[in-house]
């Protein structure tokens, strides 16, 4: 799940500088695979993280763990509305 959340994190950080140089066809192809890997990344990992939680609520490892995923979320908000 990390190497995918990795590639649509790169690719959400392309689409973000294709808008902002006004390329919205780049803006939207690239945010549209961003999304979709980002999306996987995240249902591969909702289970397990929340597991951890349960199991290990004061655990740095795991607090750790979902700040990074939270930061795949963030990401995720930026081209969300793709389609």
């Amino acid at each position: 799940a990390k190497s995918i959340a990795d590639e649509g994190m790169a690719l959400v950080a392309e689409a973000t500088a294709a808008r902002e140089a006004g390329d919205e066809e780049t803006y939207r192809t690239k945010g549209a695979v961003a999304k979709a890997k980002l999306e996987t990344a995240l249902e591969q990992t909702t289970d397990w993280i929340l597991q951890l939680q349960d199991d290990y609520p004061n655990d740095r490892q795991v607090a750790r763990i979902t700040r990074e995923t939270a930061k795949w979320d963030k990401a995720l908000r930026k081209v969300r509305m793709i389609r």
